[in-house]
């Protein structure tokens, strides 16, 4: 509809703007029939004015498409036609692109050395690896893993590990999903079946909050291959869950894309019809089209005015719902802390008052006098005492409004160890979490705690692969203005001076870097290891 009021109005860049911007979701939907003709009609836009930019993505367009369709040599064809219109337009970063998805199409007819060629090519344009380091990351992970195919595995792993720093330290989550796959099949050429398994799990953690179903669906099939039979089965039942669900999103796409095709040919065929009649059309029935024409805006402007009224009382609905989503958020956290004060004032009004009395009773009769009555008696009152200093802890407690949302990231870090060290992990190691209680979470920046996460979480895999620990202990603390957090092993050790840095223990600084905090490294051989890191708050 936006293409052909654009067309109406002479607009014809708009309107091919329109029909590309459709080209393209048709694509990502897999309607592939319908995304070419798409693609085909908005050249006819941008070709009288010779819009290069447009005419390269809409030839792009095309050639993904068939790409898509194993139709390889008609892929290339349209690739480089993009290419060079790329090239006469003088855009870089479109056509690293372009030398990228002409090395993908190689690689797909396993053809690896061209598609070698074309990454190179890419990777050597215009300091691309300062002006776009994600296109450079893509292209070094494509050309990684075109190599290890075709049967360089001297660079192995580090080829593909420089793009997955590169994507990983400029929060590129959709890489990360593409790199942790290709780490994970090339593993498995290797029969690595563990590296599998990790990289695969990854890119599924990275796939899932992106709703990327092929990188989701990808990575349950590779665990469904790899894993033990009762993991393997459920990793399958998942794909085909995923696979069908997928599925049936695209046919629902794919009615809808080809019944708009349907409506707007029997639309322009309907104008072909009038147009055709109006020029047989004499004077005399000018009046009644104009009359007829007139009808027609008004129920439009009708149809159009009830549309607004309805989404009017949608939007009020809406916020009405949202205020009683409030209300009642509102009315539970005020019958929790009343429920807590009650209970407060049970405990405190009337178990202690009972128990402070027995005690004095039991003072009175102090005036006995025996050894073993006085013992008993004794006894008897220390005991109450700790029972009254008990009930006044947990009273106390009950009436602390403390216990919010600041607890919920150590939850997660608590999650985090317990999953790789607990007694169900892989590697079971014996630890330690301990943590201050008045840190108040809520006011430091989610970034701030997505770093700290990550570099425990770096840390860990490096204590479990490397350190041969049997204990760990991890510590968070704050000190005045500092918040400091320890994590120390008793494992092999190191030399701090003479260790080779890795890319886990690159990434830790990377990040503590980001978040301006300082680093401390210190560990003695076969006595153990001590990272302890502080940032002010």
């Amino acid at each position: 509809f936006a293409e052909r009021i654009f067309k109406s109005l002479d607009m014809l860049e708009y309107a091919g703007r329109s029909r590309l911007t459709m080209a393209i979701i048709q694509k990502n939907v897999k309607d592939y029939v319908g995304g070419e003709e798409s693609s085909i009609r908005s050249l006819e836009y941008f070709t009288p004015s010779n819009n290069l930019r447009y005419l390269a993505s809409a030839a792009n367009n095309i050639g993904l498409i068939a790409n898509e369709q194993e139709q390889y040599d008609k892929a290339i064809e349209y690739h480089k036609v993009a290419l060079e219109q790329r090239e006469e337009y003088g855009d870089s970063t479109l056509i690293s692109g372009s030398l990228n998805n002409i090395g993908l199409v190689y690689f797909n007819q396993g053809n690896y050395s061209k598609a070698i060629d074309y990454y190179n090519m890419g990777l050597d344009y215009d300091s691309l690896h300062i002006k776009k380091p994600l296109s450079y990351a893509r292209l070094l992970d494509n050309l990684a893993n075109a190599k290890f195919l075709q049967g360089e595995h001297n660079t192995f792993p580090e080829s593909f590990l420089r793009p997955l720093a590169i994507r990983d330290s400029m929060n590129d989550n959709l890489g990360m999903v593409t790199s942790n796959l290709h780490l994970a099949r090339c593993y498995r050429e290797i029969d690595s079946l563990a590296q599998t398994e990790l990289y695969a799990q990854r890119a599924l953690q990275y796939a899932n909050p992106l709703s990327y179903n092929r990188g989701i669906l990808e990575s349950l099939l590779l665990l469904s291959e790899i894993s033990e039979e009762k993991r393997a089965l459920k990793f399958a039942k998942r794909y085909i869950v995923t696979a069908d669900s997928l599925a049936k999103e695209e046919r629902n796409y794919q009615n809808q894309f080809a019944r708009i095709r349907f409506e707007t040919d029997a639309i322009e065929l309907e104008n072909e019809k009038v147009t055709r009649q109006k020029k047989r059309l004499t004077l005399l029935l000018m009046g009644l089209a104009i009359v007829s024409l007139l009808t027609y805006i008004f129920i439009q402007r009708k149809l159009a005015k009830k549309e607004v009224n309805f989404n009017k009382a949608q939007q009020t609905a809406n916020e009405e719902i949202y205020q009683l989503m409030l209300s009642q958020k509102a009315k539970f956290e005020e019958g929790k802390q009343l429920e807590k004060q009650r209970i407060s004032e049970e405990l405190h009004d009337g178990i202690l008052g009972r128990m402070f009395g027995t005690r004095l009773n039991l003072d009175g009769l102090n005036n006995k006098n025996g050894d073993e009555v006085a013992l008993k008696r004794a006894t008897y009152i220390e005991e109450l005492k700790k029972i009254e200093n008990e009930i006044r802890k947990i009273s106390h407690e009950l009436s602390a409004n403390e216990f919010t949302q600041d607890t919920l990231f150590v939850d997660v870090v608590e999650n985090l160890i317990e999953k790789l060290c607990g007694a169900d992990a892989k590697h079971t190691i014996a630890y330690t979490f301990d943590y201050d209680e008045t840190v108040d979470w809520n006011k430091i920046p989610n970034a701030i705690k997505v770093h700290i996460y990550r570099i425990i979480q770096e840390t860990l895999y490096n204590v479990i692969k490397h350190s041969e620990a049997t204990n760990l202990n991890v510590v968070f603390g704050k000190n005045q203005e500092y918040l400091e957090f320890e994590i120390q092993d008793n494992g092999v050790g190191m030399v701090v001076d003479k260790v080779k840095n890795g890319i886990g223990l690159k990434n830790i600084k990377s990040r503590v870097k980001q978040i301006k905090g300082s680093l401390d490294i210190s560990s003695i051989p076969t006595k153990g290891t001590k990272i302890g890191i502080k940032l002010i708050i």
